[in-house]
């Protein structure tokens, strides 16, 4: 960290620069017991080995200037660059006590990763004539990343069933692929804010949030090709494209009283959410678009009271929508692992979440001994959660 002033002193100039590295061995052996329908039980037996490195590095800068003594800009950007490497080999055995031997599972994978992001912050402060508290303010924020990964997929199924004759064999199913996957994404960001003094320690504060994001993934799968010996055969079940635009606003205005021991306020806001998915169906060689939007009303609220100097009291509520992820949206299957196969839903909402929370503080500062107590509730509209199913081969699909 290095850390100084420019301007006079009107500019503290702040820099920081962060290397870290993972060097992971692991071996895993576990033992699972699913209850099915009735009496019907799958038990599987997995033995895993893990080896992965990591290293990565980080720089920022915090600038913050004071132009005038009305008007000050804070500048905070961020670079991150990270890459590493995996290898993992696992052995799978699943087991039916109505069945017998379901299935066996050799595999082993390997895969080289590089990513970096972008991003930062810049705000504007401004005091508004010689009325105490009255402020206008302006937040941009922005978010550039980019993240690649080159692998090998490599793996050795046998599904057991019963012949005519009542004997057990098994069917063979080899996976030998190569795939490239790519995932860029840039977040745009803009808070504006303003606050009215209305007297006897009130005032009101009126702030609109604007953000959109945008993030394009693809995976490609090629799958060996025995007559040349290359990796040229796409494999369109296991490649795809996918564009996800999400825009939010949040318009708002909060009524704040402060005083010496509290400080209490209230607020409403709107909060508009527009998704659009493009998904490229490489199999059927056309394009699938799903696009909604959905408004969301939340009050929020926050009481601060200080009993003393060690006393402090919180209590918070907030509502605010989050995007489902990349993963979770993503259609294309992930075949890394024979036994579990996961997907993503592109048809998935926004959730909105309620927040409450409580906490109490006291601390002692002649022992040093201080007592927290917390309160936290929550509930989510149009929660998003895994759902899980198997498959008469003993597969988990989630």
């Amino acid at each position: 960290n290095i850390n100084g002033n420019l301007l006079d002193g009107d500019m503290e100039l702040a820099g920081n620069y962060l290397y870290n590295g993972n060097d992971k061995d692991m071996w895993m052996k576990s033992n699972r017991r699913t209850m099915m329908d009735g009496n019907e039980e799958i038990t599987t037996i997995k033995e895993e080995s893990n080896h992965s490195f990591m290293q990565g590095h980080r720089a920022g800068i915090r600038a913050d200037w004071d132009v005038t003594k009305r008007t000050s800009i804070l500048f905070t950007p961020q670079f991150n660059f990270g890459y590493g490497d995996f290898d993992e080999m696992s052995k799978d055995t699943t087991d039916n006590n109505v069945k017998g031997r379901v299935n066996e599972v050799d595999r082993n994978s390997h895969g080289d990763n590089q990513n970096w992001t972008a991003s930062g912050r810049l705000l504007l402060r401004h005091k508004i004539g010689n009325k105490k508290g009255r402020t206008v303010s302006a937040n941009f924020n922005y978010n550039i990343s980019q993240n690649r990964l080159d692998g090998e997929n490599n793996s050795t199924t046998k599904t057991f069933r019963t012949n005519s004759y009542g004997e057990s064999i098994a069917d063979i199913k080899k996976v030998d692929q190569q795939y490239f996957q790519k995932s860029d994404g840039y977040t745009l960001g803009a808070r504006l804010s303003y606050t009215e003094p209305l007297g006897k320690n009130f005032f009101l504060e009126a702030s609109y949030r604007y953000n959109y994001r945008q993030t394009e993934a693809e995976k490609m799968t090629y799958n060996l090709d025995a007559s040349t010996g290359d990796y040229t055969s796409l494999d369109t079940l296991f490649s795809n494209r996918y564009v996800n635009t999400f825009i939010n606003q949040d318009a708002r205005l909060t009524l704040v009283k402060q005083e010496e021991k509290y400080n209490a306020q209230i607020g409403f806001s709107v909060q508009p959410a527009y998704t659009k998915s493009v998904t490229a169906l490489m199999r059927e060689g056309r394009d699938s678009t799903l696009a909604y939007s959905v408004i969301n009303y939340a009050p929020s609220a926050r009481f601060d009271y200080r009993f003393s100097d060690r006393n402090f009291l919180r209590i918070n509520y907030r509502g605010s929508t989050n995007q489902p992820s990349i993963t979770q949206l993503q259609p294309v299957p992930d075949n890394s692992d024979p036994l579990y196969v996961s997907l993503g839903n592109p048809s998935l909402q926004p959730e909105f979440n309620h927040r409450l929370n409580v906490n109490y503080r006291n601390t002692n500062t002649e022992t040093f001994a201080t007592q927290n107590a917390g309160l936290n509730a929550s509930y989510s509209k149009d929660d998003i959660i895994t759902a899980r199913w198997y498959n008469t081969d003993g597969v988990q699909y989630s």
